[in-house]
Formats: structure tokens, sequence, C-alpha cells
């Protein structure tokens, strides 16, 4: 019966996959502008949405880097010329279970 059971679950398994419940084959990092991919921007456009990835869907994690990017008003996030990015750990040893982690501060740089 158990056999049974599992095998029901392998099928529920694979026939989403098959039907796209599951994603889908394309990667969410291949929702991106096809910079360069030795140029600067390149590594800046990869790098800034992975350090906010915590615990966010990946597929609408490119998705909303690849509209920033593409849109004239908020790209300069991913130009180090225009923001400061800047690492700030924080540490909460109060907590029943003491915890640590960083959060990445974007700040527009004041123009000239």
């Amino acid at each position: 019966m158990g056999r049974r059971i599992e095998i029901d679950k392998v099928y529920a398994l694979l026939d989403a996959y098959k039907s796209g419940r599951l994603g889908g084959e394309k990667m969410p990092e291949d929702e991106n502008p096809a910079l360069d991919k030795s140029s600067k921007e390149n590594y800046l456009y990869f790098t800034l949405p992975m350090a906010l990835n915590y615990q966010r869907n990946s597929y609408k994690l490119w998705e909303c880097a690849n509209k920033t990017y593409k849109d004239t008003e908020t790209t300069d996030v991913f130009d180090t010329k225009a923001v400061i990015l800047s690492l700030i750990h924080i540490s909460e040893p109060t907590r029943r279970t003491p915890i640590s982690y960083a959060v990445f501060c974007l700040k527009k740089k004041k123009k000239k």
C-alpha cells in the first residue's frame, strides 16, 4: 500500500513539472539584460540581486532585477558611480538563539 502512494506522489510531481507548475526549464538567472559576460556591469548585475536574495523566490528576484536594470528611473542602482553599497553586520545576542547576519544598504551618491 505504501509503495503505491509513493509511486502516485512521483507521478504527481512529474505531472507538476511537465505542466510548468514547478517553475520551468529556464533558470531564474537567465532573466537578465544580456550584458557582456566579461564586463564590470555584468558582474555588478549578478552580484547585487544575489546579495539581496535571502529566502526569496528566485524567479521573481531575477525578473525584478531585470526590470530594475531596464527601467531608466531605477537602473542606476547597478551603477557604482551613482550609488554607494555598504555592508552592515547585525548581531542579536539577546535572542533565545543568538543570530548574526549582514544587510546590504544602497545610498544614492550626491551629485557634485
